[in-house]
């Protein structure tokens, strides 16, 4: 058998034994292709990305960790697609040490991660494993976590996710709610994207409200003080309006029968204009010539 033949048999064999996740044939091929390299030079495997993807579906942590430290595959790289390794084990739910060693195997890029992808498609189990390891280990977190956290209450309302977020030891979520991006805070974003069902936005609205007023509001029922959710109530009237929950708030308070008729006859169609009584006759200290160019 010639040189050719010889380096064919070992790419073959190679990548039959990852497909098959054998990994005792794997340490044999790679211990025998070792001891030929001064005969024949080094194995040119084809494509070790291809061959890591191909390691990851045999769903086998060992023969991932054999092809990543001996061919040396980026598993942070993606494809014309924008799937990575790390995406396509999160895909194959694969068990979720596999995807934390992809993860301390990559190199930094732009790429959705593990996190985003386990936060969008509700993989409960997957986000609070990696929710865990990244607050406790990843220096990166910042970045992973803010963008998990705006997937959670904009677009998924995955309350058990974000209650999970909250108790994470890195406390990020109020920095998220307090903070602005770009023109919006945090909680203003979600008020303006959020576009579930009314009730899981009310609920996600007042787990991140509470994170900024915790000791403000503790009657029950809640009595909202304008000034705190004017702006959150006019953004969500682009999506989920909150305001009718906000007014609905206000007339359990309210004692004089011409303004909660008032607002009994403006809901639901005219939400803008109840919140505008509000304003003008409920809890608020904010001056008249701050309000008005608000409310325009």
């Amino acid at each position: 058998m010639n040189e050719h033949e010889w380096i064919n048999m070992d790419h073959l064999d190679i990548w039959s034994a990852v497909e098959a996740g054998d990994i005792n044939k794997l340490q044999e091929l790679i211990n025998y292709r070792a001891l030929r390299q001064d005969e024949i030079g080094k194995l040119t495997i084809g494509n070790p990305w291809a061959l890591l993807l191909l390691a990851i579906i045999s769903r086998n942590l060992e023969v991932v960790k054999l092809v990543t430290e001996y061919f040396e595959p980026d598993p942070g790289a993606a494809n014309e697609q924008g799937v990575t390794p790390i995406l396509l084990a999160c895909r194959e739910e694969c068990p979720v040490e596999m995807i934390i060693y992809l993860m301390e195997h990559s190199v930094q890029n732009d790429s959705v991660s593990a996190l985003e992808f386990a936060v969008f498609n509700n993989c409960v189990d997957l986000a609070k494993a990696l929710i865990t390891y990244e607050a406790n280990y990843n220096a990166l977190l910042a970045k992973t976590f803010t963008t998990a956290l705006y997937l959670a209450i904009t677009r998924t309302g995955n309350l058990e996710l974000l209650q999970y977020m909250l108790d994470a030891p890195n406390n990020a979520v109020y920095s998220f709610v307090t903070e602005k991006y770009g023109e919006f805070t945090g909680l203003e974003e979600f008020a303006r994207k959020a576009s579930y069902e009314l009730e899981k936005k009310i609920t996600c609205f007042k787990i991140l409200f509470n994170v900024l007023h915790s000791n403000a509001y503790t009657s029950d029922p809640v009595r909202y003080n304008v000034n705190d959710i004017l702006r959150v109530a006019l953004l969500s009237s682009e999506t989920t309006s909150l305001i009718p929950y906000f007014i609905e708030t206000e007339r359990q308070w309210e004692t004089r029968p011409l303004i909660s008729s008032l607002y009994e006859r403006l809901l639901p169609n005219y939400g803008l204009l109840a919140l505008t009584v509000l304003c003008t006759c409920g809890p608020i200290t904010i001056d008249k010539e701050e309000l008005d160019p608000i409310l325009k």
